[in-house]
């Protein structure tokens, strides 16, 4: 049923889609059928997240094995985002896409000031923001040892 409002806050139901499948009810129940049916979106999602996410919308050599080597070490990248995004970072983060994750976790203004022989790296950044960061680094080094 299409339950978009209309110009006059109405909800019309006068059009119906069908799904059609060749998967056998014993199979797989309607409501199931359903719901793959509209998941099917992810995938797309994924791609979008990969191409624009990691800049992989161009070939950059006139070589088919150079550009082969360029997108398999850019799939390898988005898998690690991925796995980081997944046992690293905080729950908000699950969904994000990878330009999101790049430009509020990764990038970070610093400047390295190197004062009474100790280095320390100054940011402008809010507190909770610096102790998020403090805990990322935590679970990054449990990983080594856990």
């Amino acid at each position: 049923r299409n339950r978009q409002i209309d110009l006059f806050d109405t909800i019309s139901y006068s059009n119906y889609y069908a799904v059609i499948t060749n998967i056998p009810e014993e199979e797989m129940s309607g409501d199931v059928v359903l719901y793959h049916h509209q998941q099917r979106g992810n995938c797309e999602r994924f791609i979008k997240d990969g191409k624009y996410g990691l800049n992989l919308q161009y070939m950059p050599c006139g070589t088919i094995e150079a550009n082969r080597i360029y997108y398999t070490i850019g799939m390898l990248a988005y898998n690690v985002m991925k796995l980081f995004q997944l046992l690293i970072l905080p729950e908000r983060y699950s969904t994000c896409l990878i330009e999101t994750i790049r430009r509020r976790v990764l990038r970070i203004v610093g400047r390295v000031i190197n004062t009474s022989r100790q280095l320390w790296m100054a940011v402008n950044q809010r507190l909770e923001r610096i102790k998020e960061y403090t805990q990322i680094r935590v679970k990054i080094a449990n990983l080594r040892y856990g």
